[in-house]
């Protein structure tokens, strides 16, 4: 292998690299603004229950279950965030090694 094919497949893989990162960023941005949902979803729960009882209201059930299911809708979709995160680093990393044995 060359000089030249050395560097070009460098080139290629620190492209890999960054676009890889670039990719991880997004989605730990995503995964943060949904676990801050729900710390403000838990903090609602509280409220309503509280408010709820200071009126008098007997059953807040409806009301707890919605927010609940609103908490696991949002711990789902992170789990799929880092399904996806995990999905873009073994691609980058796959992309990273056929580079490799391309130039090799």
């Amino acid at each position: 292998m060359g000089l030249f094919d050395k560097i070009e497949t460098g080139l290629k893989n620190v492209d890999s690299k960054a676009s890889q990162k670039i990719d991880e960023a997004k989605i730990d941005v995503e995964v943060r603004k949904r676990k801050s949902e729900i710390e403000k979803i838990k903090t609602e729960i509280g409220e309503t229950y509280y408010k709820g009882r200071k009126g008098g209201k007997p059953s807040l059930e409806s009301e707890m279950n919605s927010l609940y299911d609103k908490i696991i809708a949002l711990e789902n979709e992170i789990k799929d965030l880092e399904e996806e995160k995990d999905r873009v680093i073994a691609e980058a990393k796959a992309e990273r090694e056929a580079n490799r044995r391309a130039s090799g």
